[in-house]
């Protein structure tokens, strides 16, 4: 497993733990860095057409164009679409490499 989190407004990753005194920490090859645990993203196993890591809460392009953001739903990773269409709701659509998605940047990171 993978994760990422922001420690002190930059991105770092490893492994997230918790420590006895309710601090987060994240731990990587012996480098240790104090996290926010609101932003702890875990890599969902997929690159995008650049070969970037696909992290929980990353906003992404599909084809260029709709952009959608990585969530955990219904037991599996998603991109849900960040606009409403013209029912209201928010498109929900499958994980695929096939689906030409790019990362522009995390949720977290706004």
């Amino acid at each position: 497993m993978k994760f990422k989190a922001l420690s002190n407004d930059k991105w770092v990753y490893g492994m997230p733990v918790k420590s006895i005194l309710g601090n987060w920490k994240m731990y990587n090859d012996g480098n240790i860095s104090f996290i926010d645990p609101d932003t702890i993203c875990q890599y969902i196993g997929f690159n995008d057409i650049d070969c970037n890591e696909i992290y929980e809460g990353d906003i992404c392009t599909i084809k260029n164009s709709t952009k959608a953001v990585v969530e955990w739903k219904d037991y599996a990773f998603r991109l849900l679409s960040t606009t409403d269409d013209v029912n209201g709701r928010r498109t929900d659509f499958c994980l695929s490499r096939f689906n030409q998605i790019r990362v522009i940047g995390n949720m977290h990171d706004l």
